[in-house]
C-alpha cells in the first residue's frame, strides 16, 4: 500500500490550495495520532497559503509573478524529465547525451525546491551552460534548445518583476504566497513521508484512508493531466502547427464516386 505521487508545481495556486485542503480534511478525520503534530503543521501552512492566496487576487502584478515562478518550475521540470526520458532510448549517443545533461543537471540540484533567490540564480546558471559549447549540441540533439530559451525568458522575467522597486507592495505579496505554498508543499512531503513509514506497520489505522488519498491525488493528476493537453492544442494553434484545422479531415466523396469503387478488389482499382 502506497501514496500516488503526483508534481505539486503542475497545479494552478488555486488548484493547489483546493488540493491540500482536502487532503488535508481527510487526516483531521483519522484522527491518527501518530502523524497528528505533523497534519497540525500541515492545516497551518494551509491556512497562510490561504491568507497570501487572498492578498494576491487584489493585484495583478502579483499573480504575474506567481505565474512566472509556477512557468519557470515547469520549464525546468520539463527538461529534466526529458532528459531523464532519453536515458531510456535505444540510440546509445541520445543515451550518452541524455547522461551528460543529466550529470550537469543534479550538479546544481532541484532549483524548484529552494528558495526564490536561489532558485533564480541557479537556473541563469543553467541557462549559460545549456548554452555553452559544451552542452548547445547536447540540447540541440535532444530537442531542448527553445525549451532551455523558454526557461530563460521565464526566470528573467521574474527576476525583473521581482526586483521591481516600483511596486514593492505587490512583490512582497508574490513573495508571501510563494513562501506560503512552497510551505504547504513541504509539509505534505513530510507528512507523505511520515504517512508511508506509518503504513508498514501491521495495524496501522491510515490504512482505511490511503485509498480516499490516492483518489484525490488521482483526480488533480488528471486535471494537470487534461490542461496540459488543452494548453498543448491551444500552442499548436497559435503557432500553426495543428495539423487537425476546421475543414481537414477525411474528405467525403460524392455518391457517384463512391459507387465507382463497389465490388472492386484493391487489385482492380487503378
Amino acid at each position: 500500500m502506497q501514496i500516488l505521487s503526483i508534481n505539486l508545481r503542475a497545479m494552478s495556486q488555486d488548484e493547489s490550495f483546493q488540493f491540500h485542503t482536502a487532503i488535508s480534511a481527510i487526516y483531521k478525520e483519522a484522527q491518527y495520532l501518530e502523524t497528528a503534530s505533523m497534519e497540525g503543521l500541515y492545516t497551518s501552512s494551509i491556512v497562510k497559503f490561504d491568507d497570501a492566496l487572498k492578498q494576491v487576487r487584489h493585484s495583478d502584478k502579483t499573480i504575474y509573478i506567481v505565474k512566472l515562478d509556477l512557468k519557470r518550475d515547469h520549464d525546468y521540470l520539463g527538461i529534466a524529465k526529458t532528459v531523464d526520458a532519453y536515458q531510456w532510448h535505444y540510440d546509445p549517443e541520445f543515451v550518452a547525451a541524455a547522461h551528460t545533461l543529466d550529470i550537469l543537471l543534479k550538479s546544481y540540484g532541484n532549483p524548484v525546491s529552494i528558495p526564490y533567490n536561489a532558485e533564480t540564480s541557479v537556473i541563469y546558471n543553467l541557462s549559460q551552460e545549456f548554452i555553452s559549447p559544451k552542452y548547445a549540441p547536447l540540447m540541440a540533439k535532444l530537442g531542448l534548445t527553445e525549451w532551455a530559451a523558454e526557461l530563460k525568458r521565464a526566470n528573467d522575467e521574474f527576476d525583473a518583476l521581482f526586483n521591481d522597486r516600483g511596486d514593492e507592495q505587490s512583490v512582497l505579496i508574490a513573495k508571501y504566497a510563494i513562501d506560503s505554498r512552497r510551505e504547504v508543499e513541504e509539509s505534505y512531503r513530510r507528512l507523505m513521508t511520515r504517512t508511508e513509514g506509518e503504513l508498514l506497520k501491521p495495524n496501522c489505522e491510515l490504512k482505511a484512508y490511503v485509498d480516499r488519498i490516492n483518489e484525490r491525488i488521482a483526480y488533480y493528476k488528471n486535471t494537470i493531466a487534461i490542461r496540459k493537453g488543452r494548453n498543448a492544442t491551444k500552442k499548436k494553434k497559435e503557432d500553426g502547427t495543428d495539423n487537425n484545422k476546421p475543414g481537414d479531415g477525411p474528405i467525403e466523396l460524392k455518391a457517384e464516386e463512391k459507387d465507382k469503387g463497389k465490388g472492386k478488389s484493391p487489385k482492380d482499382k487503378k
